[in-house]
């Protein structure tokens, strides 16, 4: 560190450490001594001289930051900002005009070591088979698309049972319910009570039986 301007040593500038929690030891009497240090200003107290070098945003080269600060003690309230600092130098012939302080490293936030994840398998579920389920089971279908004659389409049905359902309400006569041989989509009502067995693709159920007079 170059010469700094020496004035009259103040009575009170001892080599006795001064308490600052940002200091590790507090301010130490002497001059820091890194790798190079740049003049900041003047600040009204060591502590103010901190802030000022924490806050300063002067390029460091390779160094992320200053690890010090240096102020002047001899009433000219100079402030530098140390790079690369590793000791402090008490035997220059200026020293006794300077205090340092190095800066106590940042503490890093804990690492929370995520939650141990159970060892203990998972039983797989049993493969249940599905039942199943005879979509024709509600009525005697047969295949057969003869009673057509005036038949109206009421709408598509999602299961035989339901275009049932649909003839009952909105066909009371009817006496046929017809609908495609997927089971499921177009419903007709029809009316008779023999449909002819075919290969239409369509199947019919017989809701009223004929009723024979005796």
């Amino acid at each position: 560190m170059p010469i700094k301007t020496a004035a009259v040593t103040l009575a009170l500038c001892l080599s006795v450490a001064t308490g600052d929690d940002r200091c590790i030891g507090g301010w130490q009497a002497g001059d820091g001594t890194g790798s190079f240090e740049l003049y900041i200003g003047t600040t009204g107290s060591r502590e103010l001289c901190i802030d000022a070098v924490q806050a300063s945003d002067q390029g460091g080269g390779s160094f992320s930051g200053p690890n010090a600060a240096t102020y002047a003690t001899d009433g000219s309230m100079e402030c530098y900002a140390e790079y690369g600092q590793t000791t402090v130098d008490t035997s220059c012939s200026w020293c006794s005009d300077w205090e340092n302080c190095l800066f106590t490293p940042p503490t890093s936030a804990p690492t929370v070591s995520p939650a141990p994840t159970s060892s203990i398998p998972t039983a797989a579920p049993s493969a249940t088979a599905a039942p199943s389920v005879n979509l024709w089971a509600g009525c005697n279908w047969i295949e057969s698309d003869s009673n057509n004659d005036g038949q109206p389409n009421i709408g598509s049905a999602a299961s035989p049972d339901d275009c049932i359902a649909m003839v009952q309400a909105q066909c009371p006569t009817a006496t046929i319910a017809n609908i495609d041989g997927s089971g499921s989509g177009g419903c007709w009502c029809q009316y008779g009570y023999n449909p002819t067995p075919d290969s239409s693709g369509y199947k019919s159920c017989v809701l009223v039986p004929r009723t024979v007079k005796v």
